[in-house]
This record gives C-alpha cells, sequence and structure tokens, in this order.
C-alpha cells in the first residue's frame, strides 16, 4: 500500500509505503515513513478537526505480502492514553511481517507516535513495481521525462483507460509519436481530476506542447505551456496523486491485423 501522507506540523506532504494499518476503519491509523524525521511515524487517516484534510490518502492499494496478527497480540498492545479516555486495546492489526510481529516496535509507536529509523530495525520498502515504471517524483524527474519525449510535440493520445479500486483511482494514458520517440504509457494514480477537450473535425489531433507540474507531491499535465497549475484552462488535463510511466515497443505480429504492444525498458 503507498500513500501521499500529511504533516499536521510542517504542513507538508511526502510519499510512503504502508507499513501496518491500526484498528482498519473510523479509528484507522498507518504506520508510515516519514522521510524528513527518518523515522516511523503513526498517523490517524481521519482529522476529527477538518474531515476534508486526512493523514494520508491512498495511491497503491496493493497489500500483497501482509498479514493479520492474532487478535490476542493486538489486545495486549495498548493504544496511547488521550485525556477523554485512557490506554485502549487494539482491536485489530495488519501489515507486512516485520511489524506485525514486532510488539516491542509497535508499543513504542503508539505510546510515542514515532520511532527512529536506526532503532526500528524495520526495513524501508518500495512500490512493486519500480522495475517496470519510472516515477516521477520531483519535478526534475518531470523536466527529464518532458526532455525525452520532446515536450509532447507531435504526439497524440490513442488510448485512455481508467480503473477504480477501493481508495484509488487509476488513469493510464497511451501518448504516440512525440519526435519520432515512439509510444508511452503514463499511468497517473490516485487521480484527483480530468478534463478532456473534444477536438474538432478541423483540429489536428496531435499536440503542439505540453506541461508536466509536480507541487505538493501531486502531479498535473496538461497539453498547454503553462507556468503553474492551471484547471481553468479548456486544455486536457490531468491531475493526480502519483505518475508512473514507461516506454511501449510495438511488436509486429506475423499473421495480418493489428500490432501489438508491449512496455519496454530504456
Amino acid at each position: 500500500m503507498f500513500v501521499r501522507a500529511y504533516d499536521a506540523h510542517t504542513k507538508e506532504y511526502y510519499k510512503s509505503m504502508v507499513y501496518a494499518l491500526v484498528d482498519p476503519g473510523i479509528r484507522e491509523q498507518a504506520v508510515v515513513y516519514h522521510p524528513v524525521l527518518d523515522s516511523f511515524v503513526l498517523l490517524h487517516h481521519l482529522n476529527a478537526g477538518n474531515p476534508d484534510l486526512v493523514g494520508y490518502a491512498c495511491i497503491q492499494p496493493d497489500r500483497t505480502g501482509w498479514q493479520e496478527a492474532d487478535p490476542a497480540f493486538s489486545a495486549r498492545l495498548k493504544s496511547a492514553p488521550t485525556r477523554d479516555r485512557g490506554a485502549e486495546p487494539l482491536t485489530r492489526l495488519l501489515g507486512y511481517p516485520e511489524v506485525v510481529g514486532s510488539p516491542g516496535f509497535l508499543q513504542a509507536l503508539l505510546s510515542t507516535g514515532f520511532v527512529p529509523r536506526e532503532q526500528a530495525g524495520i526495513p524501508l520498502r518500495e512500490p512493486a513495481d519500480l522495475q517496470t515504471w519510472t516515477y516521477v517524483r520531483t519535478q526534475a524527474d518531470a523536466d527529464e521525462l518532458m526532455r525525452r519525449f520532446g515536450g509532447f510535440r507531435g504526439a497524440a493520445l490513442v488510448r485512455l483507460y481508467y480503473k477504480e479500486n477501493t481508495g484509488t483511482r487509476q488513469l493510464t494514458a497511451r501518448f504516440e509519436e512525440a519526435d519520432h520517440f515512439g509510444a508511452i504509457d503514463l499511468c497517473f494514480e490516485g487521480t484527483l481530476a480530468l478534463h478532456l477537450q473534444r477536438v474538432g473535425e478541423n483540429r489536428s489531433h496531435q499536440f503542439a506542447c505540453a506541461s508536466l507540474l509536480v507541487r505538493e507531491e501531486t502531479v498535473f499535465w496538461a497539453d498547454a505551456e503553462l507556468p503553474a497549475e492551471d484547471s481553468t484552462v479548456p486544455d486536457n488535463y490531468v491531475k493526480a496523486l502519483n505518475l508512473k510511466w514507461r516506454k511501449v515497443r510495438r511488436i509486429r505480429k506475423k499473421f495480418p491485423g493489428r500490432p501489438a504492444d508491449a512496455p519496454a525498458t530504456l
């Protein structure tokens, strides 16, 4: 599980794998890694004071490799005491084995809200698809993609595939033939906005330019030259929590028919 997390103290965003979930549901909390603090922290999903501001938003819901702790073990762990209630036993705990099987780490995290990485003994994890996709994490990454794909000049949008899972929305867009680069897939995860402008019969379906902007751990793509994110433009645009991309090679079939497509690494 991969999320965009929010630090309420610094009012900054960061991304992290989720290492465990505590009491999933209304009282849900997540164990994530804070890169600035170099610590594992415990975040509430919902903010009681501001329901529109969540502690973390899901980008990828994959929980491969997770396991659920025995209820008796979970009940032995106590939440941090509050002014309204004392310490309460957990009702459910699930996550990676190295976390679920570390009662000392969990109790320290529940008591203080954070544990420095060097004291935790928990290895850091990354999304499982890093071998097949290139992640756009910074504006420098976005600028490099724009450079390699010719700024989308002459590119055409040939396919859109939308998929909605519990907790996230994924949009994959295929673009072809920008400055003879070939075809690429852009995968927007945690899609926040999508605007498509109808192309009239008297207009080319190829783009003259594009922008790709990274801000507050979100990405904004538009087929217009923009100095900053602008959702009022009459152009095509997508805003999402995360972006990854891959080059696609075309495989010619030996029999008549449309060529197949396959991802390719650069």
